[in-house]
């Protein structure tokens, strides 16, 4: 039987402030995406359900990125936020590296794949889907061009923050075996 209500966390950091991206699936319908830094707080201000998994990514060095303190700070934070909503919703903690959920891929072909997924109604999870429908193809589209020589962040904007976004709900949708 599959888990009611599940939670996927993308943790991150940034000068913005914008924090871990989270995904927040219903039986196996995306129902929200946001974006949000840890504190004691948090969990309480958007949980409002049981959890039966809270899942987070653990990042791992992949000779791209192999700043160590770039890599514990990320951990901290995705383990942090991902303990604090166990403890509040309850939910099993697990975490799954990149490699676990999304392979070799490069990122916006992942994202390709999300977005042909997701119904329109899930779509609108996004504040603006059309430009982030937009966005993912012309990533797609710059990496392949480069037969992609960089890591799949580079092909975005630094002006789109929502990349992270979608690798939350990648995390859900492989788990609940939609991709």
């Amino acid at each position: 039987m599959k888990p009611f209500w599940q939670l996927f966390i993308d943790p991150g950091y940034s000068r913005s402030g914008r924090g871990c991206a989270l995904a927040m699936f219903y039986w196996d319908a995306l129902e929200a995406v946001w974006f949000e830094r840890f504190s004691e707080q948090s969990p309480a201000k958007r949980c409002n359900v049981k959890l039966s998994v809270v899942q987070w990514e653990q990042p791992q060095a992949d000779g791209r990125n192999a700043d160590g303190d770039v890599l514990i700070r990320l951990a901290s934070e995705g383990a942090s936020l991902a303990a604090a909503y166990a403890v509040v919703c309850g939910g099993r903690v697990e975490s799954v590296t990149p490699h676990a959920w999304k392979g070799s891929k490069p990122k916006p072909v992942q994202h390709a794949a999300v977005w042909r997924a997701l119904t329109n109604q899930e779509r609108e999870c996004f504040a603006q889907p059309e430009n982030v429908a937009g966005a993912i193809s012309k990533a797609v589209s710059k990496g392949a061009l480069e037969r992609w020589k960089r890591p799949g962040a580079a092909y975005y904007p630094r002006s789109f923050p929502e990349h992270n976004l979608l690798d939350a709900v990648a995390m859900g949708l492989v788990q609940l075996g939609r991709i």
